[in-house]
């Protein structure tokens, strides 16, 4: 396969694993994230690898891959960064602070003061 084709492979994947966590076979999501990482190891990946191991309550490997989203993403130029890539961030910064494991406390927002003021995501006015 070809880079574009092993991209949509792990596109696909994520996708695949997003649906089986929705429907909480979660030992089925992990295995196919798992996949997916292998060929794309994406912050959106990692991400949806996360939230799985906590819904199983494995909050070691919870925190360990919430972090490897924020390593991901700190180490991409602010310019390439995505909408989807802020999301997962924000996510991560979230369910960090929740644990009381975010490791940079005094930035648990970062990534969500970035998207805003980059103009990716815009606040919910009600």
């Amino acid at each position: 396969m070809d880079t574009e084709e092993l991209l949509l492979r792990a596109m696909l994947l994520l996708e695949i694993a997003e649906e089986e966590s929705d429907k909480t076979n979660l030992k089925k999501s992990i295995d196919i994230c798992s996949e997916a990482i292998k060929i794309d190891p994406s912050p959106q990946a990692y991400s949806l690898l996360a939230t799985a191991m906590l819904k199983l309550d494995n909050k070691s490997e919870a925190k360990n891959n919430f972090n490897h989203v924020l390593r991901l993403i700190q180490n991409k130029p602010i310019e390439q960064r995505t909408k989807e890539d802020y999301v997962a961030a924000i996510t991560a910064e979230n369910e960090l602070d929740k644990l009381g494991i975010n490791p940079e406390k005094s930035t648990s927002q970062k990534f969500a003061m970035q998207a805003l003021n980059r103009g990716i995501l815009t606040r919910n006015r009600k």
